[in-house]
């Protein structure tokens, strides 16, 4: 997989900062959670499917699918 290149130049950045990024194959039942986090996370999945659970909803992701998470 290619690597992504971003700058984390603050000048440049003004309508969102970008301060990691990276990407992981996830273990079958992998789980993260429950927490709150200081920024908002960004899934694109690439492979594979799975589940995003909130206290109201469970959504059904697979390849394609993106999700936000706080």
């Amino acid at each position: 997989m290619k690597d992504y290149i971003y700058s984390n130049d603050f000048s440049r950045n003004l309508d969102a900062m970008i301060y990691t990024c990276g990407y992981e194959t996830c273990a079958p039942s992998h789980s993260y959670g429950p927490i709150v986090r200081s920024g908002y996370l960004i899934h694109y999945i690439l492979e594979g499917k799975g589940i995003y659970k909130t206290d109201a909803h469970i959504y059904q992701l697979s390849a394609g699918a993106a999700s936000l998470a706080r």
